[in-house]
């Protein structure tokens, strides 16, 4: 397996909203052939991670391809919050996430208290399999209110959520960016 991720970093002082969004880009392709035939698979995602504020924006869009014997996928519950995993496979998905987060006590003396937020989130974003068509795409929604613990460039939180099915669920995730 040979995996390739790009990151350009831009460095200089007098940054423009250009170069904002080209240092978060990320693009990343794994390529892979089985042993067995010879056949080539690949997974490609975009990526664009950006934070403003307390506010967290990523849009992504996958695809992948599949060999003769292995067939790799995407997960609607990787994407989408609230979902439950293999409820929704398909080889491409696009999706959008908005998260915000909001000090609870920023200035206080009590240990770990300045560091805690109230997290709410929307997830949007579906999948589809090869053979279906791009009329046949269907948006997932999610929503999510929560604790979160802001350590550093580490994000612990605990989230109630709820998806268009109204299925409700508590989630515990770290992330970083």
């Amino acid at each position: 397996m040979f995996k390739i991720a790009w990151r350009n970093i831009f460095r200089n002082k007098r940054r423009t909203l250009m170069s904002i969004l080209l240092s978060n880009f990320l693009l990343t392709a794994v390529v892979g052939q089985e042993r067995a035939n010879g056949a080539v698979y690949t997974a490609t995602s975009w990526q664009l991670p950006m934070v403003y504020k307390n506010l967290k924006i990523e849009p992504r869009l996958d695809f992948c391809t599949k060999g003769q014997a292995i067939e790799p996928y995407y997960d609607l519950a990787a994407l989408v919050r609230g979902y439950r995993s293999d409820e929704i496979p398909g080889n491409r998905r696009l999706a959008l996430s908005l998260e915000k987060h909001w000090p609870i006590a920023p200035y206080s003396s009590v240990p770990l208290l300045d560091l805690l937020n109230l997290v709410a989130f929307v997830d949007l974003g579906g999948v589809l399999r090869a053979d279906q068509l791009l009329e046949d795409f269907k948006l997932h929604k999610s929503v999510g209110l929560g604790l979160g613990l802001n350590l550093g460039g580490i994000d612990l939180n605990l989230v109630r959520v709820i998806n268009a099915k109204k299925e409700r669920q508590y989630l515990f995730y770290g992330s970083f960016l």
